[in-house]
């Protein structure tokens, strides 16, 4: 099977890291000028590694503001991870303007969040025009969404697998070594795990990839073909 897909959007540093964007790509001062601007209706909250948030409760809609940790965001129907997330991040956009529940975050580590209620989001966006900022965040996530979709699209179940390890290891180090991979992979897919097992298995024994106990600690090198 040829990979050149991976190639393309993968390219492995001089640590093994795959790099999807480069840092400089996320908004980053677009998301610091809402949070500048909402800093009179935040409030601060801290969550454990493992717990479920949801965007709607107590009657409410609300956006959050991720300043530390790390978290995904899964789909609704079946729990499926379609992405991960660092802070600094801003979640409810979607939300607000397709209000369709189809989401929810979890957290994969410790993290603090801003909450914000959706009318105090709306009234200040526009009473400060941060209008084009929203923008840049949503175009970004677009982007990121398009690119994880290119990944798993149209590519058989050996390119996925590759997909994904470069992914993994693209993560920040504590989440990497403490996650196993074909864990990592399935949340993440809808491969079966002995369909990805067979595939990791071949990838050991081949030397392309360093797995200790089900974490991944080098990719060495991706075959094209499998």
């Amino acid at each position: 099977h040829d990979i050149m897909e991976t190639d393309v959007l993968f390219t492995l540093g001089k640590r093994n890291s795959a790099t999807l964007f480069n840092k400089d790509d996320k908004p980053i001062e677009h998301i610091l000028a809402i949070k500048h601007a909402l800093m009179p209706y935040g409030k601060k909250c801290s969550f454990p590694a493992g717990k479920k948030i949801r965007l709607f409760h107590n009657g409410i809609r609300h956006w959050f503001l991720l300043q530390s940790g790390e978290m995904s965001a899964c789909r609704d129907s079946d729990g499926l991870k379609i992405a991960n997330f660092r802070e600094p991040s801003l979640a409810g956009i979607a939300e607000t303007f397709f209000p369709k529940e189809l989401i929810f975050f979890l957290a994969e580590s410790p993290v603090e969040l801003v909450m914000y209620q959706e009318s105090d989001v709306l009234e200040t966006l526009a009473r400060e025009n941060l209008w084009q900022n929203l923008v840049h965040i949503q175009a970004y996530v677009i982007q990121v969404l398009s690119i994880r979709d290119r990944l798993l699209s149209g590519n058989d179940a050996y390119e996925v697998v590759c997909n994904h390890l470069l992914m993994l290891m693209n993560e920040k180090e504590a989440f990497r070594l403490s996650t196993t991979v074909p864990r990592y992979i399935q949340q993440r897919t809808q491969l079966s795990r002995s369909g990805i097992m067979k595939i990791l298995s071949d990838l050991r024994k081949g030397d392309y990839i360093t797995v200790e106990k089900g974490i991944l600690l080098a990719v060495n090198r991706l075959p094209k073909r499998y």
